[in-house]
């Protein structure tokens, strides 16, 4: 009996009892188990996403690039002594403005005036030696007539009257240079202007060539513009520009470049280029000047609200509805203007796209279109900003639970739209 016993508490009974715990292990893993996951809703049983559209539009586009240079005097004289001498006066000071002839200083004229009056001596010496001679030479003429005096003492008194002519003609040209040095001891402006610099002070002892004075003049200019290297291959002679100078903002000027460097300057890396103007009023030189370079003009452009591009991973897209349904159209801009982008490529005029809620869709996805609520710039009532506020939030909003776009890269040229009136862009293209 004892024996028997011990027998079924063998192996076989510790094999049961194996297999029991065995059990409640895997009953307890499959407890923690998670459960299986519940398929989403199909798309089509999602809530459509209320958008407002709008047709794409022609109008007048250009191509602009804005840069930034300096206004300059097209003429800085340096004012300089033509005359050695001392200065006695000096009649302006820096910031003056003057006008072409006005005195600026004065050298002492004693030396030139002692010059001219021993020329004007000279002249009236050799006037009556010459007066003397002519006569003796009339008076030989007659004797030599009369056989008193060989034809050789008439021929020297010839020769000695026309040396006497030219040394007349040579005290005229002294007298002419001594008259001339006197003028040039009063120092003009040789231009209106602005006095910029007074490099000589009374006292000074100036020779021929020192500089006294730096003057700017304001009525021509001459306008410097950087424009960056990538558009070296645009940047021509005559392309149109249109200038503005803080100094005086309600004064715009419309030009033309009058010459572009043929190189790349080496401290800027920029391509400079110039514009000549004459001053409108109040331009100064030295001050700065914002210039609008058009690079081309398009006049029958397709626009559509920037909100209409979205960025999307494979590139710049719009959406049409058909259908019920977004459509997803692959497009390529061109340059942005004040809350418009133009489409150069993808779109033809007139067809319509999906202004509020594009960033939100997908291509397929349920779309309710809505007319644009008065007052809220074309925005759909519960478009995309009451759509995404509500309680579902965002990822509810379209199928695919895109984040809002509402935009593109960024990278258009700038732009205006002629229709539209002017309008500036933001950027250049990339």
């Amino acid at each position: 009996m004892t024996a028997s016993a011990t027998a079924s508490s063998g192996p076989s009974g510790g094999r049961a009892v194996w297999r029991r715990r065995a059990l409640a292990c895997l009953a307890a893993l499959a407890g923690a188990l998670p459960a299986a996951p519940v398929p989403a809703a199909p798309a089509a049983a999602r809530a459509p996403v209320p958008v407002t559209v709008q047709a794409a539009q022609l109008r007048p586009v250009e191509e602009v690039v804005r840069v930034v240079g300096t206004v300059r005097s097209k003429g800085a004289p340096v004012v300089a002594a033509e005359v050695p001498g001392r200065v006695v006066q000096v009649a302006v000071e820096v910031g003056d403005t003057v006008e072409r002839g006005q005195l600026l200083a004065a050298l002492d004229d004693r030396d030139a005036r002692l010059a001219r009056d021993r020329a004007r001596a000279d002249i009236r010496r050799l006037k009556a030696l010459l007066k003397a001679q002519e006569l003796q030479v009339r008076r030989y003429r007659g004797m030599l007539r009369k056989k008193f005096i060989p034809q050789s003492v008439l021929d020297e008194a010839v020769a000695q009257r026309d040396a006497l002519r030219e040394e007349l003609a040579a005290a005229r040209a002294a007298l002419a240079d001594a008259e001339l040095r006197l003028s040039k001891v009063r120092i003009l402006a040789p231009v209106a202007g602005r006095v910029e610099a007074r490099l000589v002070a009374e006292g000074d002892y100036v020779k021929v060539g020192t500089p006294l004075f730096r003057l700017t003049t304001a009525r021509w200019l001459r306008a410097e513009l950087a424009f960056p290297e990538r558009l070296a291959g645009r940047i021509r002679p005559g392309l149109a520009v249109r200038l503005r100078s803080p100094a005086a903002p309600g004064q715009p000027v419309s030009a033309r470049l009058s010459e572009v460097r043929a190189g790349i300057d080496p401290a800027s890396l920029a391509l400079l280029a110039y514009v000549e103007l004459e001053n409108p009023g109040r331009w100064r030189p030295g001050a700065s000047v914002d210039a609008e370079a058009v690079l081309a003009v398009r006049p029958r452009a397709v626009v559509v609200p920037e909100a209409a591009v979205v960025l999307r991973p494979r590139g710049q897209v719009v959406y049409q509805v058909a259908g019920g349904r977004a459509v997803e159209r692959m497009v390529r801009t061109g340059v942005h203007l004040d809350g418009l982008v133009e489409i150069r490529e993808g779109l033809p005029p007139g067809a319509e796209v999906v202004v509020d809620g594009a960033g939100f869709l997908s291509d397929g996805a349920r779309v309710a279109v809505q007319a644009p609520v008065p007052g809220r710039g074309g925005a759909a009532a519960g478009g995309p900003e009451a759509h995404a506020a509500g309680e579902a939030g965002p990822q509810a909003a379209g199928p695919e639970g895109a984040a809002p776009d509402g935009g593109t890269d960024g990278g258009g040229t700038q732009g205006r739209a002629g229709a539209a009136g002017p309008r500036d862009g933001t950027g250049e293209a990339r």
